[in-house]
């Protein structure tokens, strides 16, 4: 018997092979809301212990309410943290493995991708941001990167080799306002 075969008949999915490249943000984007998380949950520690031992009449419930008040602020910076931090695109040699957030990764074929697009960010005249967004067939975005993402350079790659046409007539186009 294989040992590939559950006793309700399905197979499990072969190991996973290491991804040839990974596209992600910058390690600092997230750090900007983690460490700040971080320092308020430990705040709220500090304090809350404070309270608690202080000696009086209502010192616990003080305790509770700081707890409650900076580790919930600490807690959303952490949450929003993690998010900015769990959005990325994992390629191998015959699909994608796009995440946003913290949900699970879909798999993305080459032949899913039927347009991709630059587009440019810019608020108020300041820096402008260049995203790269593949399409599919029923004009669901598949995913979106910045320029500036580590990994950036070989998912173009990837994609002027797996999708050659169409990155061509991104490239072409230039980036779209």
């Amino acid at each position: 018997m294989s040992e590939q075969i559950d006793t309700w008949g399905g197979s499990t999915p072969a190991k996973d092979t290491e991804p040839l490249f990974v596209t992600r943000r910058p390690r600092w984007q997230a750090a900007i809301l983690l460490v700040p998380g971080w320092a308020v949950i430990a705040v709220a520690v500090v304090v809350a212990i404070s309270d608690a031992t202080s000696g009086g009449a209502d010192a616990l419930t003080s305790a509770a309410i700081s707890m409650v008040v900076f580790g919930g602020v600490g807690g959303l910076l952490l949450l929003f943290g993690a998010l900015v931090n769990g959005s990325q695109v994992r390629g191998h040699d015959d699909r994608l493995e796009v995440r946003t957030g913290l949900g699970r990764f879909r798999q993305v074929a080459p032949k899913d991708l039927v347009r991709l697009r630059h587009g440019s960010q810019r608020t108020n005249g300041g820096v402008t941001f260049i995203s790269l967004t593949g399409w599919d067939a029923r004009r669901k975005k598949q995913f979106m990167v910045f320029t500036g993402y580590r990994g950036y350079a070989e998912l173009a790659d990837w994609l002027a080799a797996n999708r050659p046409e169409q990155w061509a007539e991104c490239v072409a186009v230039g980036v779209e306002d």
